[in-house]
């Protein structure tokens, strides 16, 4: 099933992870779409950025697959999520179940993204900015100015840790810079 089950950093085609799964024994098929939205907690997003151990986060996407082979016999499973920067509206993870009958596709899918969030770790991080302030949503609040004087160091890294420096915790914000 590994061809299946992936993380990617493109855009993810529904029709595509759909495909997988399409079998003229299945006459169910439920494709379910999770897409950034432009709030959390009543909070205005900007963008979130996704992050994952590969090889761990896709270990447990194969063991949830096999969760549902076990619980209702389904073996016609694809999961996509996808890593990296996604602007409001972009999807973020597609999930696919077909099997002989509605119920039980419509029932394994749903299985699927919550056990998908209680299970893998994907860590998500998201940003508002309001004024002069990037709002970073787990507390951190960045001026522009602030945000600016990091970007102005050599690298990249450097920068990185002068923000973590501001914040308290390097793993509350990504800094993405082209070279």
């Amino acid at each position: 099933m590994a061809n299946r089950i992936e993380l990617t950093d493109k855009p993810i085609s529904p029709e595509a992870v759909t495909a997988k799964v399409l079998k003229d024994e299945n006459g169910g098929v439920v494709t379910f779409l999770g897409t950034v939205r432009n709030s959390f907690e009543g909070k205005p997003v900007r963008y979130l950025e996704y992050e994952a151990y590969p090889e761990m986060a896709l270990k447990k996407m194969e063991e949830l697959a096999g969760e549902i082979q076990a619980k209702w016999g389904i073996d016609d499973v694809a999961i996509t999520h996808r890593l990296g920067h996604l602007e409001i509206g972009e999807i973020a993870v597609v999930i696919a179940v077909a099997s002989p009958h509605r119920k039980e596709a419509f029932e394994a899918c749903e299985y699927a993204i919550d056990r998908l969030k209680e299970t893998v770790t994907i860590s998500k991080n998201a940003a508002s900015m309001t004024g002069s302030e990037i709002q970073m949503l787990t507390g951190e609040t960045l001026t522009v100015e602030d945000l600016f004087s990091a970007l102005l160091i050599n690298s990249a890294n450097d920068a990185a840790y002068a923000l973590a420096e501001h914040s308290g915790s390097i793993d509350s914000f990504v800094v993405q810079m082209n070279q």
